[in-house]
């Protein structure tokens, strides 16, 4: 009788630390560069013949083919993968409404918690994750709020000029913004610290909570600060 060996096929290699990592700053940044042009498209701050429609996270939505506000978007998110990969504290990145004195009139606010050790072993193909944040971004496509009432145009508005305008912040520790102004990568977009009118919206704000994503690789809790109705 002849006889033989057998060996049991070997167990899948988890991926790195690191490579998860990378994995995390891809997943948000891709999220983050939508989500921006999306809100941007939304409260109507360039005018519609801006943007471009493009299928995301299997949703249609309006991309900007400005090339000025595709650099300081790309800039931003640039910024937040290299702080992602290197470890830094990003407590929240927000997407700021300002008025034509150049004050905060609503904010849409993204805390965010990366863990220390990321374990995607329960959503190894991140199914659960992209249908997490396919959610996240109809919201945002369906929210309203108070900015929208007096932002929204009707059918018949096809373009209006606005004064309006937007800037973007995150959140970090004060040696993550001293380390930022020194990064040799980042030294042609430099960073500072935000203005109190542009960080605040004045006396009179709530706040509106509007969708949380909650997952191995990283948790994400939305709302908008915006103005009461006078």
């Amino acid at each position: 009788m002849a006889s033989g060996a057998s060996a049991s096929s070997p167990a899948q290699q988890l991926p790195s630390q690191s490579q998860m990592k990378k994995c995390v700053a891809d997943v948000l940044c891709e999220f983050f560069e939508v989500v921006f042009h999306t809100i941007l498209y939304r409260r109507r701050i360039y005018p519609r013949s801006v943007f471009r429609p493009r299928q995301k996270y299997k949703i249609p939505v309006q991309m900007s083919q400005h090339p000025d506000v595709n650099k300081y978007i790309g800039d931003i998110v640039n910024t937040i993968k290299k702080l992602i990969l290197e470890g830094e504290c990003i407590r929240n990145v927000s997407f700021v409404v300002l008025n034509g004195r150049h004050e905060a009139e609503e904010k849409f606010v993204f805390e965010m918690v990366i863990p220390e050790t990321i374990d995607n072993r329960n959503d190894v193909y991140m199914f659960k994750l992209e249908q997490s944040l396919r959610g996240m971004l109809l919201r945002v496509l369906s929210y309203g709020g108070s900015a929208s009432d007096r932002h929204e145009l009707t059918s018949t508005d096809v373009e209006q000029e606005t004064d309006r305008s937007f800037t973007i912040l995150i959140e970090t520790k004060q040696a993550t913004l001293h380390g930022l102004s020194e990064h040799i990568n980042l030294q042609s977009f430099p960073w500072m610290q935000a203005d109190s009118t542009v960080r605040s919206l004045p006396n009179g704000s709530h706040i509106v909570p509007i969708k949380s994503v909650d997952s191995t690789l990283f948790k994400i809790q939305l709302y908008a600060e915006e103005l009461n109705s006078s």
